[in-house]
């Protein structure tokens, strides 16, 4: 079998800028960044070569060297499915927001925007692995050892065969952004009645690939949308205000002391 291992990197950090306007105002911008990357890797030695394709696997070593993953009902297994990461992940959110808090009277409102730009570059190579697995049962022989040198197999998996293209399905870099404008009033009303008032906007635009290899759909009238030289699609889901007063799952809540 092959060695397998596997590290992880995350890094972030964030500047944070507080002002106050008076005695009544304070404003509070942030921006932060968060990164993770993740590496499982299932490889070769390059020393094995393309023994796929000497042994007569066709396309064996499309990935690269080494041999893939073949399994015997008579012996428990040979070769690997890895040659190269099998799962690269590298993920990254761009964060800003700005906050303003104001204090008039018996009212303290809060007013801010939120933007988040989400970043996904992975690639995975499925759980067989870039050089794909063959199984020998006997299914035609009744061994199979004899299967194997007759070529015939019971049954074989393989997902990619490359990160960059060729003949294996190459990474995938996803875009997405949420936009949050918000405003909340916490309004003494009475010395003993408080009113939480407040309503937020939330946009998730839609998933895109940045080399636009990615086709979406309308979830309304189940319209695809096809890449045309750009990422797409073009059009933004609104989930729309927040709490929602036709949304039976809200949770409204209300005090009086």
């Amino acid at each position: 079998n092959l060695p397998t291992q596997g590290f992880a990197t995350i890094r972030n950090g964030v500047v944070d800028w507080t002002h106050s306007n008076g005695s009544n105002i304070l404003n509070d911008l942030r921006v932060g960044y968060n990164w993770t990357s993740l590496f499982a890797l299932n490889y070769s030695s390059a020393a094995a070569g393309n023994l796929g394709s000497a042994i007569g696997i066709a396309n064996g070593n499309a990935a690269g060297p080494g041999l893939s993953g073949l399994t015997f009902t008579t012996a428990s297994s040979v070769g690997g499915s890895g040659s190269g990461a099998s799962i690269i992940s590298i993920e990254s959110v761009i964060q800003a927001e700005d906050h303003v808090n104001i204090t008039h009277g018996r009212h303290n409102m809060n007013i801010g925007f939120q933007f988040y730009r989400e970043r996904l570059n992975d690639f995975y190579a499925g759980n067989t692995g870039r050089l794909g697995t063959f199984s020998f049962g006997g299914n035609f022989t009744g061994s199979g050892d004899s299967d194997f040198y007759l070529g015939m197999v019971n049954s074989e998996d393989a997902t990619f065969a490359g990160v960059n293209g060729g003949s294996g399905q190459p990474k995938w870099d996803q875009r997405s952004n949420i936009l949050a404008p918000y405003a909340q009033d916490d309004w003494h009303a009475t010395d003993h009645l408080t009113l939480n008032l407040g309503i937020r906007y939330q946009a998730h635009t839609p998933w895109t690939d940045a080399k636009g290899q990615e086709v979406n759909y309308d979830i309304n009238s189940g319209q695809p949308f096809y890449p045309a030289g750009s990422p797409l699609p073009t059009t933004v889901i609104f989930p729309g205000l927040q709490p929602k007063a036709d949304n039976n799952k809200a949770l409204y809540q209300g005090y009086y002391g």
